[in-house]
């Protein structure tokens, strides 16, 4: 019974993971981030195995292995190359799938921090807007900024008008790149890239001095033999380039999807508390498509509600 209750315990936690519109976010890009590195991993050992094809069919065809032991030497040789190197692709996937997560919370961390201010602001009276230094997400952070030391002066004096805002502000139409936001989170995407890519180089590395070994051992390696191992590194170092520019290729463009997912609602923000402070106070949030933001724009909607409601309708 306990085992069945254990069982039971594990199903509701996975449930409670699942719920939620930014926990199925934050699974759906651990996901993603672990199919990309295994993905990369699988490529690698896919084309290790066809380069171990044509190593055997090349000593076959000089009639070096004579025996089925010899052969089978030669698979043992290999196989346990990859299998020392196996627990530690093993903790590089799981470490990967981990990340996912905290890519999660740097790329939804400015709109959380604008949520959070917001419900605290309707049953707090005195809240300030601080934001951290890693919520980089410059034009919104900085307009979070000003639009909340504007409505909080007016709550003080209990005057409400319309604000222009600064003139910079004023020029903006469409979203703006922020670079340092961008670079902040996908250095993480990219990192496991790198770190896969050098496990790609290291492995090779090893396999290479493997079948150098296997030769000297089985083969009584000849300047023929060595030659080719020679010219095979060559064609080697190739094949784990261009497995580690691809991978780091399609991690850079996954980074770029992410923050698409972030930049367009940012600027919804923007263009909704711009319009707010210009005394369109019926100005609201509306995203559609990101509902990994949707709880903290609602607690933002809730907070213009909440102004309009208590502070700027008594006034007119």
């Amino acid at each position: 019974m306990s085992g069945v209750n254990n069982l039971a315990k594990l199903g509701h936690r996975i449930k409670g993971i699942s719920k939620g519109e930014i926990n199925t976010f934050r699974m759906e890009i651990c996901f993603k981030l672990f199919l990309a590195s295994f993905a990369g991993l699988l490529t690698t050992v896919f084309s290790f195995y066809i380069l171990v094809r044509i190593n055997l069919n090349y000593f076959e065809s000089q009639g070096l292995l004579q025996t089925v032991q010899t052969e089978e030497a030669f698979y043992d040789f290999v196989l346990n190359k990859l299998l020392y190197f196996g627990p530690y692709a093993g903790i590089y996937l799981i470490a990967t799938f981990f990340l996912g997560s905290y890519v999660t919370s740097l790329l939804t961390r400015p709109f959380r921090v604008i949520g959070e201010y917001s419900k605290k602001s309707i049953v707090e009276k005195k809240v300030s807007y601080d934001p951290e230094f890693l919520t980089n997400l410059k034009l919104l952070t900085h307009f979070a900024e000003f639009f909340f030391n504007q409505i909080e002066n007016m709550k003080n004096s209990g005057e409400f008008h319309p604000v222009k805002s600064p003139e910079k502000y004023n020029k903006i139409k469409k979203p703006v790149w922020a670079w340092g936001f961008f670079l902040q989170f996908s250095f993480f995407i990219l990192l496991s890239s790198i770190i896969g890519g050098l496990g790609v180089y290291f492995l090779s590395q090893d396999l290479q001095s493997s079948l150098i070994e296997f030769s000297s051992q089985f083969l009584k390696g000849n300047k023929g033999i060595i030659h080719f191992f020679i010219k095979q590194e060559e064609v080697l170092l190739i094949i784990v380039w261009v497995i580690i520019w691809a991978n780091t290729f399609f991690h850079f463009l996954f980074s770029m999807n992410l923050y698409r997912q972030v930049s367009a609602p940012a600027f919804a923000y923007f263009i909704t508390m711009r319009a707010f402070l210009r005394g369109k106070y019926d100005s609201r949030v509306h995203l559609l498509g990101y509902s990994h933001l949707r709880e903290d724009s609602r607690a933002f909607n809730q907070y213009l509600n909440y102004i309009e409601r208590n502070y700027i309708d008594k006034n007119q």
